[in-house]
């Protein structure tokens, strides 16, 4: 049994996220049409989307913290105070948060030994160095703000025909 709460798996944190991702593409999808806002994503450089980020962090995790009965009023609102396309990024950066919270609940449990007292200090050392390389190659992915295709898969959301037309336009 683990000695405290440092050693303890976060699986079921990462569940929850992936159930909340799930919920949060649905909303997207209930609200939006997807294939427009992947179009609208697409069309903006990494830099301009971890501005929006910066700049609307709260409104994100806003709607992680509503219960999914609670998220659709927000929307509205979100639409009302702001633009349909912000309202529509802001759910996609959600997704993006729960895709996130779950490799770094991973990460954390793979390198759980390294986080917490008792091991040695050259042994500790070394293996906090590999799990910062390891954290800093998952921000270094998400910095680059690539939609989600796995969370809408995952719900039935994605085909390859919506690819094509995506690769499409950014050839046009």
């Amino acid at each position: 049994m683990p000695r405290d709460s440092s050693e303890r798996s976060m699986g079921s944190y990462a569940r929850f996220a992936q159930a909340d991702l799930c919920d949060l593409a649905a909303l997207l999808d209930a609200h939006f049409d997807v294939v427009k806002v992947r179009r609208l994503w697409r069309r903006h450089a990494a830099r301009n989307l971890a501005g929006f980020e910066a700049d609307n962090s709260e409104f994100v995790a806003d709607l992680l913290k509503r219960t999914p009965a609670q998220r659709p009023a927000l929307v509205r609102r979100l639409i009302k105070q702001s633009t349909p396309a912000t309202a529509a990024v802001i759910i996609v950066m959600a997704v993006l948060a729960c895709q996130r919270a779950i490799e770094t609940i991973e990460l954390r449990d793979a390198y759980a030994g390294v986080l917490s007292p008792g091991g040695s200090n050259r042994g500790t050392v070394a293996g906090l160095y590999r799990f910062t390389r390891a954290m800093a190659a998952i921000q270094a992915e998400f910095a680059e703000y690539r939609w989600p295709h796995d969370a809408f898969q995952i719900i039935g959301l994605a085909s390859d025909k919506e690819d094509e037309e995506d690769e499409e336009d950014e050839q046009d």
